[in-house]
């Protein structure tokens, strides 16, 4: 269903969770994030450790090399962690609407957002908290990040009426959210 709701066209997409949807938005996130790790954490590590070698070259104490180089590793095994944990967190949140049998879902995208229905519920999300999208093959996957960690919505396009509605679909995103790379 194609409609005209505030600003734009709303487009309704209605399916049943599948598995492979979490699957799909996992490798996503794993993907994103493991970049966005390394680019964070090695960008830290090298940092202390070229301040460790400017401080033993000029002190000339060779402990403060050891202590920048522990330093370092230290924060890549902590960040490496960090990263691990949210994954797997990430992990059991896509995993429980397919295992939990919630059956048909209908999400409505438009202007102000997503308004989703599930299970008897209706939750709805502005764009403000999913700030990029990335888009597969069966798939746009709404990204963005709270306090509580990563927040990821698949949008199926099964779940879209034909072609068209994908387009509609596209037209919304691009014109709310940004385009991952």
């Amino acid at each position: 269903m194609a409609t005209k709701h505030g600003t734009g066209q709303s487009v309704e997409l209605v399916y049943r969770s599948a598995p492979e949807d979490g699957e799909e938005c996992l490798r996503i996130v794993t993907r994103l994030s493991l970049r966005t790790f390394v680019l964070r954490y090695l960008r830290r590590s090298a940092v202390l450790m070229i301040a460790a070698v400017f401080l033993t070259l000029v002190t000339d104490i060779l402990i403060l090399l050891v202590g920048g180089a522990v330093g370092a590793a230290a924060g890549l095994l902590l960040g490496f962690l960090r990263f691990r944990a949210a994954k797997g967190a990430l992990a059991r949140r896509l995993s429980e609407p397919a295992g939990a049998g919630e059956g048909r879902q209908r999400l409505v995208v438009d202007g102000s957002g997503v308004r989703r229905t599930a299970a008897g519920e209706q939750t709805a999300f502005g764009w403000d908290r999913y700030p990029q999208y990335v888009e597969t093959a069966d798939l746009f996957v709404l990204l963005g990040e709270d306090r509580e960690g990563l927040l990821v919505t698949p949008l199926p396009k099964r779940g879209a009426r034909g072609t068209e509605g994908v387009n509609r679909l596209r037209e919304i995103l691009d014109r709310h959210s940004t385009l991952a790379a």
